[in-house]
C-alpha cells in the first residue's frame, strides 16, 4: 500500500504491471472485472469473556476469506479438495453438451488466532426457519503448519443466527477434528469427518431460549436478556442472547474460535492457533409436514317474503393452504370466521296499494386469527408458551394480546321510499314517490399485537328527490288548415315542451370516527395517547333536463363536495363545552360546510330538422356543445397563500351524414335504375349456375337496340356509386388557472365580486384571463406560487365515404386529422409587485391521414441506396431556397451574407436554412417520400390541413359471371391502403421571436424555428396489396394474400431516418371432409361407439421479408440494423368427437434467416395434438 489510501471507496484506475520476464510472452485475458462476494469478513470483536494480557488486541492475527473448488483444488496439497460425502455435482442442462458445475466451498484461513479470540464471515439474509427442523453444514479443518500440535477440541467452529450478531442471536458451537496432512483423495470421510458436521435441531435452539425465559421469571433470578445464556447439546455449546427468533433471520455468521483457557489447571494450553477451515452446503432440511385442515358451513332461513336470515362459519388451521404454495408461504395461523346476516322488508307490513318500500339489512361478523407462534416470541409455539404460565389470568392476558380479533356490525336502511302503484297516473313534481331517504351505520372493533384497539364507526345518511316526468309535446300549428303541403312541414311541425323532463337532487353525509391506541412495546414506561381521526363529508348533486322541442335538448348538472369542520377537542357530553361544540357543528351545517370541490356541466344538443325540408331530407346534422367548470380547493395549510384552482372547458361537435341513395331516389328515373339493380342481383343469385334459355332469333334485333340504353344506364349507375358520406368535426378548449382566491357560492359564481365571470363559468375562453383575474384582485399575490397556468385546444376531423359499384365492387374511403395544442406558462407577482408571465411554451401532438403511395415501390439497390432518400437529400436546397426567400429576416441580410458553404451538403446554402435545418429536412422529407415536387409543395406549416383518404376495396360479386360461378361458390378480391403521418410531440422554442431579427442557434448557421419537432413518422400499410379468397363447390378453399408495410421515422435529434420495410406473402388451402365417421372402441369392453363429424384441414405457407435500415444524413451512411427473411408452414386438422370434445392435430415450422451477422439463422418446429373439452355446452 502506497500513500494514504485506506479503503476501496475512491479508486480512479487499475493497472497491471508485469516485470522480470527474460523473454517475450503472450498473455491472454478474459474478463477483467470486479466480483462481489456475498460472504464478508466480520469486523467487530468476537472475544470470549475472561481476562486478557494488555496489548493482545489481535492485530497480529491474519484472516483470509476465499474459496476452494473441485476444478482448481482437486489435486491440492497437503489435503486435496473433494466433494463432501453424499453430495453430487450439479449438471447444467441448459447447454448443448451437459456440463458439470464447479462445486466449491468457502475457505477460512486463520493465522495466529489468540486464545479466546474468534474470526468469522457473515451474510445478510431474510429467512423464516420455522417450517424446517434441521440446519446442517459440512466442516473441514486442517493445520496450517505441519509442525503444529492441534488436537480435537483445540479449535471450535460456530454458527450464529439472529436479527443481529451483538444483542439478539442464537449461537451453536462445536469442537472440530483436524484432517491429517497428506490424506489421500479417496478418503472423503477423513477429509470431511462426520464429527465436524453441523446438525442443529432448530427446536432445541428454541427450547434453550424458552428455558431461559422460564428461569428469568423465577424469584431472585439473575438472568437477563442482555446476558448470554448457555446450555450444552452433547459436545455442542448453545448460547442465547437477547430475543432472537428463527422466524426472521436477518443474518448468518460462521466463525472460528480459539477456546478461552479457563484457569491454570485446564487442558487448553492457551497458545495461538493457525488453521484452514472449509465450510460447505449450509442448508435447511426436514421440512415441517404437519397437515392442516379447513371447513365451512352455511345455514339459511327464509321467513315468507318478509325476511331472509343466514349464518355461515369457516375455520382453517395452521398448515392449510393451496397446493401451489411454497413451503415458506404456508399460513401459520388458525382463522375462524362467522357471520349472521339478515335482510328484511318492513314494507310488507303495509298493503300492496300503499307501495311502501322499507328494506333493512343487518349483519354481525367476527374474525379471530390465532397465531401458531407467539408474536412476542415468534419462534415459540403459542400453546407451549402458554403452558409456562401458571396463572390463568396471565394466560388469558397473553391470549388477548396475541389474537387478532375483528368484529363487524352493519345496519342500513337504503332507498326507503314509496313506489308508484298507478303507472297510468301522470307523474307530478310534488309526488311523494319522488322522494327517498337512506341511513347506514357500521362499526368495526379490532385489536391485535400492535393495537390495543383500532375502532371505526361510520354514519351515512342521504336524502334524494328524483322527478322523471312525461311532459306533453305541444304542436301549435298542427290543426291549422291549409298547411298540408310537405314543403310547409318545417313550420307546421313546430313543437315545444312546457315542463322539464328530469329534476333530481341528492344530498349525502358520511361521518367517520377512527380511534387507535398503539400498544407499548418498549422496555421503559412510555405514555401513549390514543389517536382520533374524524371525517365528516357532505356531497350534493343536482341534475336538470329540459327538452325545448323534439330536436333541441338541454341538460345541466352540478356536484359539490364539502366537509364539516369539527373542533379538534371532543368534549364530554356532561360539560359546558358540549353546547359550544354542538353550536359550532350546526353553524358549519348552516353554512353548507367547507367546500372542497365544485363542478358543473352544461350540455345542449340540437338536431337540425332537415327531414322537414324535402330538398334536404337526405342530410342529417346533429350539433352539440358541452361546457365544464371545476373549482378545487388547495390544501388548508396553503390555501390562504396560494388560493385555489379553477378550470373550465367546452367541446363543440358536429355530426353530419349524407344518405346519397335517398338523394338519387328523388329523381324517378334514377330510383327505377336502383331498384332494377337490386332486382337483377337477387334474380341472378337465384339462377346462378343453372341452364339459361337461348334467345330467339327475332329477339336479337331488340337486344341490339337496347345496347345504347344499357350503356347509358351503366354510366349513371357508376355515377351513383357513392351511397353514403359521414363527416364528424370536434373541437375542445380548456383553461386551468391556479392562485384563484375566491370561493363559489351559487352556480360556480361569487356574486359579491361577479367572479370569475359568467363567461368563464360556462366555458368561454379568454386569451388574457390571468390578467383579468389579477386586475380584479382575485389572484394570489404570493411570489412563491409555482403552479402552471394552462390552456388546451383539441381539434379532430374525420370523414367516411361508402361506395357500391353495380353491386360488385365496394369502396370505403376514410380520413382523419387530430391536432392538440397545450399552452403553459407561469403567472405570479415578482418582488416589485408586477404581475408577470414566465416561461410560456406550447406543446402538442399531431396526426393526419397521408399518402406516400407514389414512392411505395421504389426499393433500394444492392448497396441499400434508396433513390427516394437520394431525392430527399436533393430536395433540401430547393426547400431551403423557398424558405429563405419567404423570410424577411433572410431578405434583410447583406448580399454577401445570404449564403454560406455547408460542409455537410458540400455546397452553398442560404444562411439560416442549412442542410440540417429542421424545417428544411421536414419539408424535404415529406416532398420526397410523398412524391411531390419540392418547388411546389406547401411549406407554410408543418401541419397539413386536409386528410388524404385511405381506402379499402372489396370485390365480391364475381360469381355473377357464369364461368366463375360454375367453379366457385364464392370468389372475393380485397385491397386496402392506409397511411398516417404523425408527430408524437412538438413544442415551441422558448427563444423564438416573431420578428425579423433572424436569431440563430448557438454555434450553427440555422435560424431558431418556431416549432421544435423531435420525430415525424409516416406509416404505410397495404393490408393487403392484393388478397384472394376462393371457395369451390367441393368445399376446397384457396387463399392468397400479399401485404406490404413501410414505416418511416425521421429523427431531427440525430438527423437519422429509420426505414422499416416489410413484405409478406401468405398462401393457404382449406378443405372440409364432410360426414367423416369413425368407430371408437370402449376401454371397458362395452359396445363401441360410432362417431361422425366434419374433418377440417388447413394448410398455410408464408414468406415474410422484414428489414430495418438506418440512413444517416450527416454521414451519408445506409446501414441495415435488423431484419430477417422468415418462412412459415402451418398445418392443422380439427375433428369434433362430440358436441363438447374436439380433437386437433397440428404441425408448425418457422425458419429465420437474419440480415445481420450478429444474429444466427434458426428454425423451430412444433407438432402434436390437443383435446379440447368445452364445459359450457
Amino acid at each position: 500500500m502506497v500513500g494514504n489510501i485506506s479503503d476501496f471507496r475512491s479508486i480512479r484506475f487499475m493497472r497491471v504491471f508485469m516485470r522480470g520476464f527474460e523473454k517475450p510472452i503472450i498473455v491472454r485475458f478474459a474478463t477483467f472485472e470486479l466480483v462481489r462476494s456475498e460472504w464478508r469478513r466480520y469486523q467487530n470483536s468476537l472475544l470470549a469473556e475472561g481476562e486478557y494480557v494488555p496489548g493482545d488486541d489481535g492485530s497480529e492475527t491474519s484472516f483470509v476469506l476465499s474459496t476452494v473448488n473441485i476444478e482448481e483444488n482437486g489435486q491440492r496439497q497437503p489435503v486435496p479438495y473433494v466433494i463432501p460425502p453424499g453430495i453430487e455435482r450439479e449438471i447444467n442442462f441448459g447447454t448443448t453438451n451437459y456440463v458439470a458445475l464447479n462445486e466449491q466451498s468457502i475457505q477460512l484461513e486463520i493465522d495466529n488466532l489468540l486464545d479466546g479470540d474468534a474470526r468469522g464471515v457473515f451474510k445478510t439474509t431474510e429467512f423464516d426457519f420455522r417450517q424446517f427442523k434441521k440446519l446442517k453444514m459440512f466442516v473441514h479443518a486442517e493445520k496450517r503448519y505441519e509442525e503444529q500440535n492441534l488436537d480435537y477440541g483445540d479449535m471450535t467452529v460456530f454458527v450464529r443466527i439472529g436479527s443481529d450478531f451483538i444483542n439478539n442471536y442464537y449461537e451453536y458451537e462445536i469442537p472440530v477434528k483436524f484432517t491429517p496432512w497428506y490424506t489421500p483423495i479417496d478418503q472423503a470421510d477423513s477429509i470431511w469427518p462426520e464429527v465436524n458436521n453441523f446438525d442443529i435441531d432448530l427446536i432445541n435452539l428454541v427450547q434453550v431460549k424458552e428455558n431461559r425465559n422460564v428461569a428469568m421469571r423465577q424469584p431472585n433470578s439473575d438472568l437477563a436478556l442482555y446476558k448470554p445464556y448457555v446450555e450444552y447439546d452433547g459436545k455442542a455449546r448453545v448460547t442465547v442472547l437477547g430475543s432472537p427468533s428463527i422466524s426472521d433471520v436477518k443474518g448468518i455468521l460462521i466463525g472460528i474460535r480459539n477456546p478461552k483457557r479457563m484457569g491454570t489447571g485446564a487442558d487448553d494450553d492457551g497458545n495461538p492457533i493457525s488453521s484452514i477451515v472449509w465450510v460447505d452446503e449450509l442448508r435447511l432440511t426436514d421440512f415441517n409436514d404437519k397437515p392442516g385442515w379447513a371447513a365451512t358451513g352455511r345455514m339459511e332461513a327464509v321467513l315468507a317474503d318478509f325476511a331472509r336470515v343466514s349464518f355461515s362459519v369457516s375455520h382453517s388451521s395452521a398448515g392449510f393452504s393451496s397446493i401451489e404454495k411454497k413451503i415458506t408461504q404456508i399460513p401459520l395461523e388458525y382463522v375462524t370466521d362467522y357471520i349472521v346476516t339478515t335482510d328484511m322488508d318492513w314494507g310488507k307490513f303495509f298493503s300492496e296499494k300503499a307501495g311502501v318500500n322499507i328494506p333493512m339489512h343487518f349483519d354481525y361478523g367476527v374474525s379471530k386469527i390465532t397465531p401458531e407462534y407467539n408474536p412476542l416470541q415468534p419462534d415459540i409455539v403459542l400453546k407451549e408458551d402458554l403452558k409456562t404460565y401458571e396463572d390463568k389470568k396471565e394466560r388469558d392476558s397473553v391470549k388477548r394480546l396475541v389474537v387478532d380479533y375483528t368484529s363487524r356490525t352493519n345496519v342500513n336502511l337504503m332507498n326507503v321510499r314509496k313506489t308508484r302503484t298507478d303507472n297510468k297516473k301522470k307523474p307530478r313534481v310534488y309526488d311523494v314517490e319522488n322522494f327517498d331517504v337512506s341511513f347506514a351505520y357500521s362499526k368495526i372493533k379490532h385489536r391485535n399485537i400492535d393495537f390495543e384497539y383500532d375502532d371505526r364507526k361510520e354514519y351515512r345518511g342521504g336524502f334524494g328527490y328524483n322527478y322523471n316526468g312525461r311532459p306533453k309535446n305541444y304542436v301549435p300549428l298542427k290543426k291549422v288548415n291549409g298547411m298540408t303541403s310537405k314543403h310547409l312541414a318545417l313550420i307546421k311541425d313546430f313543437n315545444i315542451y312546457l315542463l322539464p323532463k328530469t329534476i333530481s337532487f341528492r344530498t349525502d353525509m358520511n361521518r367517520q370516527i377512527h380511534q387507535i391506541l398503539y400498544r407499548d412495546k418498549s422496555f421503559g414506561d412510555v405514555i401513549i395517547y390514543p389517536t382520533v381521526n374524524r371525517i365528516w363529508n357532505w356531497n350534493r348533486m343536482f341534475n336538470f333536463k329540459y327538452d325545448f322541442s323534439k330536436s333541441l335538448s338541454f341538460e345541466f348538472n352540478t356536484g359539490t363536495n364539502a366537509y364539516i369542520k369539527e373542533p379538534t377537542i371532543y368534549p364530554d357530553k356532561e360539560t359546558e363545552e358540549w353546547d359550544e361544540y354542538k353550536q359550532s357543528i350546526w353553524r358549519e351545517i348552516g353554512g353548507f360546510g367547507t367546500m372542497q370541490r365544485y363542478n358543473q356541466s352544461l350540455r345542449i344538443t340540437y338536431n337540425l330538422p332537415l327531414k322537414k325540408i324535402p330538398v334536404l331530407d337526405w342530410i342529417t346534422i346533429a350539433a352539440n356543445i358541452q361546457t365544464l367548470y371545476t373549482w378545487a380547493a388547495s390544501p388548508v395549510s396553503i390555501q390562504p397563500r396560494f388560493g385555489n384552482n379553477i378550470e373550465n372547458g367546452n367541446q363543440k361537435q358536429i355530426n353530419s351524414n349524407a344518405d346519397l341513395q335517398n338523394l338519387y331516389n328523388k329523381i324517378p328515373y334514377f330510383k327505377s335504375l336502383n331498384q332494377t339493380q337490386r332486382r337483377s342481383r337477387s334474380s341472378s343469385s337465384r339462377t346462378r349456375g343453372g341452364p339459361q334459355p337461348k334467345p330467339a332469333e327475332n329477339d336479337t334485333v331488340k337486344q341490339n337496340k337496347q345496347i345504347g340504353k344499357k350503356f347509358g344506364e351503366g354510366v349513371l349507375k357508376v355515377l351513383m356509386a357513392v351511397k353514403k358520406v359521414t363527416v364528424t368535426w370536434t373541437q375542445g378548449n380548456g383553461t386551468s388557472l391556479p392562485g384563484y382566491m375566491l370561493e363559489p357560492k351559487f352556480l360556480g359564481m361569487d356574486f359579491s365580486n361577479t367572479a370569475p365571470g359568467w363567461g368563464f363559468v360556462f366555458g368561454k375562453q379568454y386569451n388574457d384571463f390571468p390578467q383579468r383575474v389579477a386586475d380584479n384582485g382575485w389572484y394570489s399575490v404570493d411570489s412563491a406560487l409555482n403552479n402552471a397556468y394552462m390552456q388546451k385546444v383539441n381539434e379532430a376531423l374525420s370523414y367516411k365515404v361508402n361506395g357500391d359499384f353495380l353491386g360488385v365492387i365496394r369502396i370505403d374511403l376514410d380520413g382523419d386529422r387530430i391536432y392538440t395544442d397545450n399552452y403553459q406558462s407561469y403567472f405570479r407577482y415578482d418582488n416589485e409587485g408586477i404581475f408577470t408571465e414566465y416561461s410560456p411554451v406550447n406543446t402538442g401532438n399531431f396526426s393526419i391521414s397521408y399518402s406516400i403511395i407514389k414512392t411505395s415501390f421504389q426499393g433500394p439497390d444492392k448497396n441499400e441506396i434508396s433513390p427516394t432518400f437520394v431525392q430527399f437529400l436533393d430536395n433540401r436546397i430547393v426547400i431551403a431556397e423557398r424558405l429563405a426567400h419567404g423570410d424577411p429576416a433572410w431578405q434583410n441580410l447583406p448580399d454577401d451574407a445570404k449564403y454560406y458553404y455547408d460542409t455537410i451538403a458540400g455546397r452553398e446554402f442560404p444562411f439560416g436554412y442549412g442542410s440540417n435545418s429542421q424545417p428544411v429536412l421536414y419539408h424535404a422529407f415529406l416532398s420526397a417520400y410523398g412524391g411531390s415536387d419540392a418547388s411546389s409543395v406547401a411549406i407554410e406549416s408543418p401541419f397539413p390541413k386536409f386528410p388524404i383518404p385511405n381506402w379499402r376495396i372489396t370485390i365480391n360479386g364475381l360469381t355473377n359471371i357464369k364461368a366463375i360461378a360454375k367453379v366457385f361458390r364464392s370468389f372475393n378480391i380485397t385491397h386496402g391502403y392506409r397511411s398516417m403521418l404523425s408527430i408524437t410531440s412538438w413544442r415551441t422554442n422558448v427563444n423564438y421571436k416573431d420578428d425579423e431579427s433572424g436569431q440563430v442557434f448557438q454555434d450553427t448557421y440555422n435560424f431558431i424555428t418556431k416549432y421544435d419537432v423531435g420525430v415525424v413518422s409516416v406509416i404505410e400499410n397495404y393490408s393487403p396489396l392484393i388478397g384472394l379468397d376462393m371457395t369451390m363447390h367441393n368445399s376446397l378453399n384457396v387463399r392468397a394474400e400479399f401485404k406490404k408495410t413501410r414505416n418511416l421515422s425521421m429523427s431531427f435529434v440525430n438527423n437519422q431516418l429509420t426505414e422499416i420495410v416489410g413484405n409478406e406473402l401468405v398462401l393457404g388451402l382449406g378443405f372440409r371432409v364432410k360426414g367423416l365417421k369413425f368407430q371408437i372402441a370402449s376401454f371397458t369392453g362395452k359396445k363401441s361407439n360410432r362417431v361422425g363429424s366434419d374433418l377440417n384441414l388447413k394448410l398455410d405457407f408464408g414468406i415474410r421479408d422484414n428489414k430495418t435500415t438506418l440512413r444517416r444524413i450527416d454521414e451519408d451512411n445506409n446501414q441495415v440494423s435488423a431484419g430477417s427473411m422468415q418462412y412459415t408452414l402451418n398445418f392443422a386438422a380439427d375433428y369434433m368427437l362430440s358436441q363438447s370434445l374436439q380433437l386437433r392435430a397440428y404441425y408448425n415450422w418457422t425458419s429465420n434467416n437474419p440480415y445481420i451477422s450478429a444474429q444466427f439463422p434458426n428454425a423451430t418446429t412444433s407438432a402434436g395434438f390437443t383435446l379440447r373439452f368445452n364445459l359450457a355446452q
